[in-house]
C-alpha cells in the first residue's frame, strides 16, 4: 500500500524541454537533458505533463552559474504551494505505468487545484514523488 502524504514545495528555478506528451518523446527528452547538463550527481530533475495542451517539459533545477539559453534550454519556475504526494520505489520502465496510474489516483483528491501542475520529481534512479497540486 502506498502512502499519500501532504506537503509543502518551495518555488523552483529550473531549466526545461518542452515535447509532445508521448512517452518516446519524454524519454528521448530526459536523455538529451542529462546530456546537455552532464552528470546527473547533485542535480535535481522534474517533469510537468500539461494535459490541456499534450505537452511535457523535462526540468532540472537551476544552479548558480547556469545559463539556460546558453544551453538550448528554456528557463522556467515550477510553483510552489501544497501538495499532496505519493513516493514510488520501482524501476523503469515499469515506474512510467505506475507514474501514471499514481496520478489518476491522486486526481480524486479533495481540494485539488487545478491552476497549477502535477509535477514528477525524480528523487534518484528508481524513486519519484508523484505530486498533485491542492489548495491550502
Amino acid at each position: 500500500m502506498k502512502t499519500i502524504v501532504r506537503t509543502e514545495r518551495s518555488e523552483t528555478p529550473v531549466m526545461f524541454l518542452q515535447v509532445p506528451g508521448e512517452p518516446e518523446q519524454i524519454r528521448q527528452a530526459f536523455d538529451r537533458l542529462e546530456r546537455i547538463v552532464g552528470s546527473r550527481r547533485g542535480r535535481k530533475f522534474y517533469g510537468i505533463f500539461n494535459a490541456v495542451a499534450g505537452t511535457y517539459r523535462a526540468c532540472v533545477e537551476e544552479r548558480a552559474g547556469d545559463r539556460a539559453e546558453a544551453l538550448g534550454l528554456k528557463h522556467g519556475v515550477l510553483e510552489g504551494g501544497a501538495y499532496v504526494r505519493m513516493r514510488l520505489r520501482q524501476k523503469a520502465p515499469a515506474m512510467h505505468d505506475e507514474i501514471v496510474a499514481v496520478f489518476e489516483e491522486l486526481q480524486e483528491t479533495d481540494g485539488r487545484d487545478r491552476g497549477r501542475p502535477r509535477i514528477e520529481y525524480y528523487r534518484r534512479r528508481g524513486e519519484v514523488d508523484v505530486l498533485m497540486p491542492v489548495v491550502p
